[in-house]
């Protein structure tokens, strides 16, 4: 689960490992949960998917991410 509720920004330079992270654990996360009452975090979702895990979704609340993850 990324909460990115308090997300306002990330330098391009910090993308690197970001998809270091993604290629190297891709295959073993099943899913990631992205978190923020912000309509941008159902793209960044959509975004991530090829990159970070088998499903990536977003949620308004931790409680509905960590539902989700737990199903």
């Amino acid at each position: 689960m990324l909460d990115l509720s308090q997300f306002h920004w990330q330098k391009v330079s910090a993308w690197s490992s970001d998809l270091d992270f993604g290629r190297t654990y891709k295959d073993r996360i099943n899913k990631m949960a992205l978190v923020a009452e912000a309509r941008w975090v159902e793209h960044l979702a959509k975004l991530a998917e090829p990159f970070y895990a088998k499903k990536v979704k977003s949620f308004e609340t931790d409680e509905e991410a960590w539902d989700w993850i737990t199903s």
